[in-house]
């Protein structure tokens, strides 16, 4: 991924379209966020690490316990991992075209 940059697509927006949600859990001192985007905070995941993490890390390091969002994730990250590769190698061969 360091060869092409980071894709310029926006995780939340990414996490949003794997159908992750806003969640709020109960816990005894009171409402807690429990999602991923809070993991996002927590974890001190930045647009490099996230973007650096493996296909099947996702899911798991943002803690996403549905499988089917899991999946959906998964799915989406590749995607957006693969477009921007394929942009990224169009730009270059353009930029060699130009020269």
């Amino acid at each position: 991924m360091a060869k092409y940059g980071l894709p310029t697509k926006q995780i939340e927006e990414l996490l949003r379209e794997a159908g992750c949600e806003d969640k709020w859990t109960w816990k005894w001192k009171g409402p807690k966020k429990d999602d991923p985007f809070s993991q996002l905070t927590e974890q001190k995941i930045d647009p490099e690490v996230f973007w650096d993490m493996n296909d099947d890390q996702v899911g798991d390091q943002l803690k996403i316990e549905h499988f089917g969002i899991k999946q959906n994730l998964t799915e989406a990250f590749k995607e957006a991992k693969a477009e921007h590769e394929k942009e990224a190698e169009i730009k270059e061969a353009e930029r060699k075209n130009l020269n």
